[in-house]
């Protein structure tokens, strides 16, 4: 029996599936170890003892120019990025951290002694990595490379339901196995 798939179709889910399988394979992996097993990725921390000419105020703008005074005399790379500052889990005080794009946080603490303060720069594993750009926390060009990800997948559902549609023999199953899972779709979104 011969047959009959139009090129298009057949190249068109051929190139989709080639130009998708590392992204794919990262949002796959990654989605199972963070749903299924709680595994979030970790950092690096390096901590530096930092001298202050005073004790820590609760001025971001300050302490966000200490906090690049500080990496420029530890020749780490200069941070860029947003700033918050939160009360410390334990005990009396805040603390200031930077959040330098998406792999580095820069955390400023004080200690007991109001004139040093502790800098924690914690630098993302690879694998949190590719968690954060799981969670839609990379930079544009990652967010369009995503979205060109979703469109493609929609490309190859399509492709993929119209070339088993054109096969006579499969039809039925397509229809059994489309049905069973828009009802569990509905089950799942009932049961929430």
């Amino acid at each position: 029996m011969k047959i009959f798939a139009p090129p298009f179709l057949i190249k068109t889910h051929l190139y989709c599936a080639a130009f998708i399988m590392p992204i794919a394979l990262m949002f796959l992996g990654t989605g199972f170890l963070i749903f299924a097993l709680e595994k979030g990725g970790g950092y690096y921390p390096t901590h530096y003892s930092i001298q202050l000419k005073q004790p820590m105020m609760q001025d971001s703008s300050k302490l966000k120019n200490l906090v690049i005074q500080e990496m420029d005399k530890l020749e780490l790379k200069k941070p860029n990025g947003w700033t918050k500052i939160s009360q410390l889990n334990s005990g009396p005080g805040y603390q200031f951290e930077f959040f330098d794009g998406f792999d580095r946080i820069i955390k400023l603490v004080p200690t007991s002694d109001p004139l040093i303060a502790t800098m924690t720069v914690k630098k993302a594993s690879l694998y949190r990595i590719f968690v954060l750009l799981h969670n839609a926390q990379g930079n544009n060009y990652f967010r369009l490379y995503a979205s060109i990800f979703a469109l493609i997948l929609l490309v190859m559902l399509v492709t993929g339901y119209l070339l088993a549609w054109r096969l006579k023999e499969y039809r039925k199953q397509l229809l059994y196995a489309s049905t069973a899972s828009v009802m569990l779709f509905i089950a799942m979104i009932v049961i929430q």
